[in-house]
């Protein structure tokens, strides 16, 4: 987890009025779909998914 150092962000990277999150697709400048929460009580993850190298 991260956490937040600004509270600060310019209206075009924060969720509309009344909204806690948004959703970004892959297009310009994104490469993968991504979900974003911009308040840490609405953030409840479902999974843990772990990784683990073949040596």
């Amino acid at each position: 987890m991260f956490k937040t150092k600004s509270t600060r962000l310019p209206a075009n990277q924060c969720p509309p009025p009344g909204c806690q999150s948004v959703v970004g697709e892959v297009g310009q400048g994104l490469n993968f779909d991504e979900f974003v929460v911009y308040n840490e009580e609405a953030a409840l993850p479902t999974h843990l998914i772990v990784y683990a190298l073949r040596h």
